[in-house]
């Protein structure tokens, strides 16, 4: 209900002469009385139009801000430190409904790989869809993005994790985020070529079984005409990478892993304290990870380290571990020098980052500008999806992105689906992966996004 209002400047009417306070009274009590009966009216139609409105990248992919550091449980966390593997420590937390810290594992664990981070990241979301539907929500949007930035996900494992996260979006009432994962399976079945032929058939088949489900005809019509034409398009070879952007950890040496062990034996003595009742002796739990730190340093000093690039992974994969632990996790206060350097951690895993991109382009510098392109592309893909995950803090998203666009503009010889990056009002940003030929023209539009 719209009430005009007269122009700016125009003479204001007189009011009329009444005298007496009664009448004040009276006046004052009939505008609150009005007040009272238009306020209901208000609130249902500032609910109506919050409904209309569309949403502004409400689910807009944040790791970080998904963290909830005060909900972690210490014993939980003082077993991983202890030396409990990454998925077993997630599979505990998972059955024990710890999601804060079953997700703090899954963002920090040194040891998960791009796969399993997303699909962890998929049953998280899944847990926690009864009971908080935003999270679960920004959980898929998540995943989803996870395994479409990530150059070391296989593209079959990636349209399984794309039709898990339609699903979970769907259910959520989430529909044109669904559609989008669903999008993306369609475009991975069709134009992905290291997907072999049953395979394809297998994803689009479950791609149909969705549609038909929601009552998407014209999509539904769209796969049924991609299977009869399937295996009839020549999708090129994908090329080997000749330069590692991911070499393996090294091994800890004799002397650096008898710290770790020490500091492993002192955490399960406080988690035993912990559940005994005892005193649980966080100062010597410091002081053994200011000793092992110390190993380590001697370590990351010698000149003679046959496996530089491995020691450098593994000591990366360290600092991972030491960022979540300087937020204060097993309790406020336990750790106090370790929670004043927590920025500097987070530094110092930013500085990592860049030094194996600096590594990396030395090792291109004699390489053919065909090479050099195609090795650039995958390192910006990998970083970008550590970015999107926090496993590179100092990674600036948006710099990644420029870049990623200028080698995705120099056109190589191999056929992998290219990472591109939009805008998008559900998610604020949106990544796809798409065939070459939609870049060089050879693939219109229409028949990508169909």
């Amino acid at each position: 209900m719209n009430q005009q209002t007269p122009p700016i400047g125009a003479p204001k009417p007189a009011p009329p002469r009444r005298r007496g306070l009664s009448l004040l009274v009276w006046g004052l009590v009939g505008v609150i009385v009005l007040a009272l009966l238009a306020l209901p009216l208000l609130v249902v139609m500032r609910m109506i139009a919050a409904r209309s409105e569309p949403p502004t990248g409400w689910l807009a992919t944040d790791a970080v801000g998904l963290l909830q550091l005060d909900a972690v449980d210490t014993g939980l966390m003082l077993d991983w430190i202890g030396g409990v593997p990454d998925g077993q420590s997630i599979e505990t937390a998972l059955a024990s409904q710890e999601y804060a810290t079953a997700y703090a594992f899954v963002l920090f664990a040194p040891d998960l790989d791009d796969r399993e981070q997303a699909m962890f990241l998929v049953r998280l979301a899944e847990a926690q869809m009864a009971e908080d539907e935003d999270r679960a929500a920004r959980l898929f949007v998540l995943a989803g993005q996870a395994a479409l930035t990530s150059p070391f996900i296989d593209d079959v494992a990636r349209g399984q994790i794309l039709l898990q996260t339609g699903d979970g979006l769907e259910q959520l009432g989430e529909r044109t985020a669904a559609l989008r994962d669903w999008q993306q399976v369609s475009i991975l079945a069709r134009f992905a070529p290291e997907i072999s032929p049953p395979v394809r058939e297998a994803l689009l088949q479950h791609l149909m079984e969705r549609y038909q489900a929601i009552g998407e005809d014209a999509r539904v019509a769209a796969v049924q005409e991609a299977l009869q034409v399937l295996g009839t398009r020549d999708l090129g070879v994908v090329k080997p990478v000749p330069v590692d952007t991911r070499p393996a950890p090294a091994p800890w040496p004799p002397f650096v892993l008898e710290r770790v062990e020490a500091r492993q034996r002192v955490a399960r003595e406080i988690r035993f304290a912990l559940q005994t009742g005892g005193t649980p002796a966080w100062d010597q739990l410091e002081a053994a990870l200011m000793d092992e730190e110390s190993a380590i340093q001697t370590w990351l000093a010698d000149p003679d380290e046959p496996n530089p690039f491995g020691r450098q992974e593994r000591y990366r994969r360290w600092i991972q571990q030491m960022r979540v632990l300087s937020r204060g996790v097993v309790g406020k206060g336990h750790l106090p020098q370790w929670e004043s350097r927590r920025a500097e951690f987070d530094l110092i895993a930013a500085q990592l980052w860049n030094q194996r991109e600096l590594e990396i382009h030395l090792a291109l510098e004699n390489r053919p500008p065909e090479e050099q392109a195609l090795v650039e592309r995958i390192w910006l893909e990998a970083r970008l999806h550590a970015a999107l995950i926090y496993s590179d803090p100092g990674g600036s998203r948006d710099g990644l992105h420029v870049r990623l666009a200028d080698i995705n503009g120099m056109v190589a010889d191999d056929a992998r689906l290219r990472l591109i990056v939009q805008k998008d009002d559900v998610t604020n940003m949106r990544y796809w992966r798409l065939p070459i030929g939609y870049f060089t023209g050879q693939i219109d539009a229409f028949e990508v996004f169909r």
